[in-house]
């Protein structure tokens, strides 16, 4: 009985298992086993890089911590840029083809040809693993906050993890479905990734392993590969930015560009959310209470609101000014939640249709964290400090009055409430 190599169409000079050999390791399929590193060895890699990776990024985190504050959301670049040298030069020249995670798992990146990929090589198979997260250490600092919220804006945050997911599917076709078991930045960078004590083969004697048409197959799951990609990544943006920006949620974002809009507070992160206390999150039970107190009307107790700021640089927490800043933050805040805001918009457990009170009418104690954070590259380490923190408590405000019918023409804005009491 003939058997028919995988890689080989019947007619095509299929080996006859009664033939004599042929000199090629072959298992129980008469699968031609080739001298390539398979999947699981190379994400093993991977896996124990990042590991390696993210220690270097703590301990960096930890002596550095004074300059890389002051590089703000440069940081991410300058982090981003340690992660290419280590593998640029790992996959390269200095390593010889081998990171320590491929010394681990015992394979090596090799050109074409089998020998030790240039600098400029190995740095270009890196750039296009990841090229969604150079456009976010490049993109993202330049960004500046719309004057309107925008779906875009915020998905602009994502597309690293979106093209991350979509490199990795991709590359699964590549690598499962390929006896060459190329990645797409292997096939970019032509370069290919072997066992440490396998024969150093070109890729034409790897070919004729293969038998048949060889070149085909070493294309095709490239192609399918690029376009799987494209798909993908274009299905989750398409995914990410369909539908409406919830009329709360603009109101919101309008709330905090006002608040940041003058010279001190510009380029801050801020967010505001209903905080439960450390008692409330005690138990499953006392968070659903907390949860019914929140959205009971009849209600007087005081809601705790956690505000964060984020500077994308270190705080002064000596600037004697400092407390009356984060005062006149939350009290700006306080006032300014006159508008009709539903409590979704603030609440993480919020359900939906929950009319909106209680921001409105209950004392409130604006808890005001400052955070520092540091952001070194892929993996996205992003370490974030408290810098200092801040309570206010004050009075409720009083409860909207719906104008009549007659003096509110549709369309018209309502007239603005006053708050009880100066805090």
């Amino acid at each position: 009985m003939t058997q028919i190599a995988p890689f080989l169409k019947p007619g095509k000079d299929a080996p006859d298992a009664a033939s004599p050999s042929d000199g090629v390791e072959r298992n129980a399929l008469n699968q031609p086993r080739l001298p390539l590193a398979g999947f699981w060895r190379r994400i093993g890699a991977v896996v124990f890089d990042l590991i390696l990776l993210y220690f270097v990024a703590r301990l960096a985190g930890s002596l550095f911590s004074d300059q890389l504050l002051k590089l703000g959301q440069w940081s991410g670049l300058f982090g981003l840029a340690v992660t290419a040298l280590y593998f640029a030069l790992g996959n390269g020249p200095v390593g010889k083809g081998r990171t320590v995670g491929k010394l681990l798992t015992g394979i090596r990146t090799t050109t074409l040809d089998g020998g030790t990929p240039g600098f400029g090589q190995a740095l270009a198979r890196f750039a296009i693993l990841y090229s969604g997260v150079l456009y976010a250490a490049i993109a993202i600092p330049l960004m500046k906050r719309p004057d309107e919220f925008s779906t875009w804006y915020s998905v602009q945050w994502a597309i690293p993890p979106m093209t991350l997911f979509a490199m990795l599917v991709a590359n699964i076709f590549a690598v499962v479905f390929n006896p060459f078991k190329q990645t797409l930045h292997d096939h970019a960078a032509r370069t290919l990734v072997r066992p440490l004590n396998a024969p150093t083969m070109s890729l034409e004697e790897i070919g004729g392993i293969v038998g048949g048409n060889w070149k085909r197959y070493y294309r095709q799951p490239q192609v399918t590969g690029w376009a799987t990609f494209i798909l993908v990544t274009g299905c989750l943006l398409l995914l990410s930015t369909r539908g409406d920006v919830p009329e709360s949620f603009s109101k919101k974002y309008a709330l905090e560009q006002s608040l940041i809009a003058d010279d001190w507070f510009e380029d801050l992160h801020m967010q505001a959310v209903v905080m439960p206390t450390a008692d409330d999150l005690a138990s499953d039970e006392t968070r659903r209470a907390w949860l019914a107190n929140l959205y009971d009307e009849a209600s007087t107790d005081t809601l705790h609101m956690q505000v964060t700021v984020q500077r994308p640089g270190a705080w002064d927490t000596g600037d004697p000014d400092l407390y009356d800043r984060m005062e006149m933050l939350a009290t700006r805040y306080h006032e300014e939640i006159t508008a009709v805001l539903p409590p979704q918009s603030f609440a993480r457990d919020s359900p939906e249709g929950v009319a909106a009170q209680g921001l409105r009418t209950r004392p409130l104690v604006y808890d005001v964290v400052l955070l520092e954070s540091i952001s070194l590259g892929f993996p996205s380490f992003i370490f974030q400090e408290e810098a200092a923190r801040f309570e206010f408590p004050l009075p409720p405000l009083e409860k909207r009055s719906e104008p009549a019918a007659e003096n509110n023409p549709e369309g018209a804005s309502p007239a603005p409430e006053t708050p009880v009491g100066e805090p």
